[in-house]
């Protein structure tokens, strides 16, 4: 017992002493003296006279928390004390008397109780084991110091599993101490270390899996945004919506559907998988009518606001300004550049903001823009932002990735945000299932489905490429040539040679031999040859002498001993062995020759139309791919005009023949050249022409060339337009200096500044027309604006007059496919400029008066 409490029990005791005797006085005054033994005996003979003794056991306690006695022992001293209370809560009037006599209440009892318990958690915090500390929270519970005890508990097997941390250690701690003040941190190491246990190989099935067995976790969205990366990194509809099936709750929903619906192959169509898997269908349906809308601007009461071609009003008048571009029409985008309240926006067209504080945007694809604020960012059409850094410059490569330049480097990412390669290169080209990517002048090549394996080594060996057959590259780097396929593997090694690939066959030239390339294989025969030569036909091999053989199925049986072969076409094939020279053709039909002979292949591009010319002297002889002598003759010069026409000069005048032989027209023609199906002759200054629809000749006694009209030809003599028909007669006299073809009934026709509109029996059906402008086509109808006296009208040469002649101005504000006619007239008296839109019907849509200044704010400059 310490030095202070035993002056307080003198103190206390000093009075009950003189008063009280007994048993209790005799062990105040034995345990006063210090005399330990002589307190225990009397404590043990006074419980075994009385069982029922609360102050003996009360002192019981007391002496065994005395550091001094012998037998100090906290938990026999706590032992006693709960005794004691148990006693004086059953204990009868009498011995209650008694202990108040002597100054021994519940308090004290209380109180003693008490010290034991400190004495314990001195002891616990002596010790500062979790064994330690939870004997002293099982033992005293009833104590004040609890709390801290728990706390000390707790935070001493945190420290535990802090050393061991794994996230089965911080499971364990607050599956076992689920009130500790130390569960949050427990969980968000537990949450921490499961996730990075999981995905500690960095593959997409262990995130799917992670998901599958943890579905609470915390890093719910960090899981759910590196799988939408990596399973939509082909950028493929399919993957989005299968990526919305899998997470339909996922926070990335409206991002892979908002993708998916700008990936549609027709912009006007939706896709209903899309629509429906939309979280937001409504606001998407209403989008998407809104998109495929051609808006056009209206300005009220100082606002603006945007029409469809129905006059229908889509945005209210409520902004202070448009893009400029937006005055003349034909909104395309479905993004509105806008002032509002001071501040330039982008809205979409449903009048949501998207962004603010806006300079300038570009569109880089119908899902990619590229937005000027304080930087310039990439942005989705459906508004969010693509990649954090600030970019450049964009394009979108064929698959709808993004090559993204930064810094002045490019790189690449996908739409939702994934960088495939950091932009540290000077250039980057999509080429077939390629990625080209160059760097200090030398380049390194990989494939779509490497860089969406995240496989980003790049080895820079090349210095040029050209793609093969839309799946293999040849690849170049100084004298080395080489082939790779699309997974980079060599099928022809980079080494000092040159590789020639015609279709199927592939060869290659070293500077010593040719050998040949089993393309199926990528195997190098092992074969040498001093010589290849091959085309689409033919293949010729030699080794001593050539070896020819036709690549056609059923051609010219394999020949040996061929002196000397060449190629002239895939149907022909020049031939020499001892004395004799063949033409030799697929068909197996030989044509002989002589060394004399001189030989020239005719192609028409973009045809099957081929020809050899077999000239002797003047003699032409021409063949066609069968073998066959379709026509000859002397002549000068021949040359093919056409798939199935020649021109041929033959004594300095000019003819044309038919690939049967047939003369088309004589030679008698200083010039003769072809536009469409028009053959244009020009015969001593004077100009006629052939039409090869129908064989018409106009004769070459015209002054400027002849232009087909319908069935006619617009003619020109001393000066004056007209008509003939087929076969020269007048249809349209020669009256006028310009003519337009307007119908099948009528033309207009200018004679001196009028213009009139006039059938084919020259009655005059318009006149008085100061200009006639063709303009565009809505359908098969031609329009055009017509001038007169009072302003500009609109007439189609189906319907006629359209819009009379009275306007300023007249200017399509829609698009080509649904024009929307905006027409001004100014009245001066009231000072008004009234605009008046109008359908491609010519129907009225809306009219609005405006004041000159309101005017000048909506005038298209177009």
């Amino acid at each position: 017992m310490s030095r202070k409490l035993m002056v307080s029990w003198m103190i206390i005791f000093g009075v009950i002493i003189t008063v009280y005797a007994g048993i209790l006085n005799r062990i105040q005054k034995a345990y006063i003296d210090r005399d330990f033994e002589k307190t225990e005996k009397l404590i043990l003979k006074s419980i075994q006279k009385d069982t029922i003794n609360p102050g003996a056991k009360y002192y019981y306690s007391v002496l065994f928390l005395d550091t001094a006695f012998q037998r100090y022992h906290i938990d026999s001293s706590s032992l006693f004390i709960e005794a004691a209370l148990n006693d004086f809560h059953i204990a009868d009037a009498k011995i209650h008397e008694d202990l108040q006599d002597i100054g021994l209440s519940m308090d004290e009892l209380i109180r003693q109780r008490n010290e034991v318990a400190k004495s314990a958690f001195f002891r616990a915090d002596t010790t500062n084991t979790v064994a330690a500390w939870d004997d002293f929270r099982d033992r005293y519970s009833y104590s004040e110091l609890m709390s801290q005890a728990t706390y000390l508990r707790d935070s001493l097997a945190y420290e535990l599993v802090l050393v061991i941390h794994t996230w089965e250690a911080y499971q364990g701690y607050f599956e076992q101490y689920p009130n500790s003040s130390f569960v949050p941190q427990a969980k968000e190491n537990y949450h921490i270390l499961l996730f990075k246990d999981y995905t500690k190989d960095d593959k997409t099935e262990s995130y799917i899996t992670f998901l599958k067995e943890h579905p609470k976790t915390p890093f719910r969205k960090q899981a759910e945004e590196v799988i939408f990366e990596r399973t939509t990194v082909l950028n493929l509809k399919k993957e989005y919506i299968q990526f919305i099936r899998d997470y339909p709750k996922s926070h990335l929903v409206k991002k892979a559907a908002d993708i998916a619906y700008y990936l549609g192959a027709d912009p006007a169509q939706i896709d209903q998988q899309v629509y429906r898997l939309h979280p937001k269908i409504d606001s998407l349906k209403d989008l998407h009518q809104l998109n495929q809308e051609v808006l056009f601007t209206l300005f009220s009461e100082a606002k603006f606001g945007f029409l469809n071609s129905s006059g229908e009003v889509i945005l209210d008048p409520k902004y202070q300004s448009v893009n400029a571009d937006y005055l003349c029409g034909d909104i395309t985008d479905s993004w509105l550049e806008v002032k509002l309240e001071d501040k330039n926006i982008l809205i979409s067209r449903t009048g949501d903001s998207l962004l603010s504080e806006v300079e300038d945007y570009q569109t880089i694809s119908p899902a990619v823009r590229l937005v000027r604020q304080d930087e310039q960012y990439l942005y989705h059409a459906s508004g969010f932002k693509i990649i954090d850094q600030t970019v450049d410059d964009a394009s979108i490569l064929k698959n709808g990735w993004i090559n993204f330049k930064h810094d002045y480097d490019w790189g690449i990412c996908t739409p939702t945000g994934k960088v495939l390669l950091d932009a540290r290169y000077d250039a980057i080209e999509m080429v077939g299932p390629y990625i080209v990517v160059e760097k200090d002048d030398q380049m390194a090549i990989t494939t779509v489905q490497h860089l969406s394996l995240g496989d980003a080594d790049l080895d820079f060996q090349f210095d040029d490429y050209e793609l093969i057959q839309d799946t293999l590259m040849q690849v170049f780097y100084e004298d080395q040539e080489g082939v790779i396929d699309t997974k980079l593997n060599f099928i022809v090694p980079l080494e000092e040679q040159e590789v020639y690939i015609s279709g199927s066959f592939w060869y290659i030239k070293t500077p010593d031999v040719y050998q040949m390339v089993k393309e199926e294989e990528a195997e190098i025969i092992d074969q040498e040859f001093s010589n290849i030569a091959v085309n689409d036909g033919w293949l010729a091999l030699k080794k001593e002498n050539w070896i020819l053989l036709s690549r056609y199925p059923g051609g010219v049986r394999p020949m040996n001993d061929i002196d000397s072969v060449k190629m002239l076409n895939e149907f022909a094939t020049l031939i020499k062995k001892g004395d004799t020279l063949d033409l030799l053709f697929q068909n197996r039909e030989r044509v002989p020759l002589v060394e004399s002979n001189e030989l020239s292949v005719f192609i028409w591009p973009g045809s099957d139309a081929s020809y050899l010319d077999v000239k002797d002297g003047f003699e032409h002889k021409v063949i066609d791919r069968d073998a066959n002598l379709i026509f000859w003759g002397d002549f000068d010069e021949l040359t093919l005009m056409a798939d199935s026409l020649f021109k041929y000069k033959y004594r300095g005048k000019t003819g044309v023949r038919r690939t049967d032989g047939s003369n088309v027209v004589a030679a008698e023609y200083d010039v003769v050249d072809k536009e469409n199906q028009l053959l244009f002759l020009l015969k001593d200054g004077r100009i006629g022409c052939y039409d090869l629809r129908n064989g018409a000749l106009i004769p070459a006694e015209y002054s400027a060339r002849i232009k087909r009209i319908r069935e006619n030809y617009e003619v020109v003599k001393n000066g004056k337009h007209g008509l003939v028909n087929a076969v020269n007669k007048k249809v349209v006299g020669f009256n006028y200096d310009e003519m337009i073809d307007w119908n099948d009934t009528s033309l207009w026709v200018r004679d001196g500044l009028d213009w009139s509109l006039i059938n084919l029996d020259e009655e005059v059906i318009e006149q008085e027309i100061h200009s006639v402008k063709l303009w565009i086509k809505v359908g098969d109808e031609q329009l055009a604006i017509i001038s007169g006296e009072d302003g500009y009208g609109l007439y189609g040469n189906v319907r006629g007059e359209i819009l009379p002649i009275e306007y300023n101005e007249i200017i399509n504000v829609g698009s080509l496919s649904n024009p929307v006619f905006m027409a001004e007239q100014h009245l001066k008296a009231a000072e008004l400029y009234v605009v008046t839109y109008f359908n491609a019907q010519g129907e009225t849509i809306k009219s609005i008066p405006y004041r000159s200044q309101e005017y000048d704010l909506i005038y298209c400059d177009q």
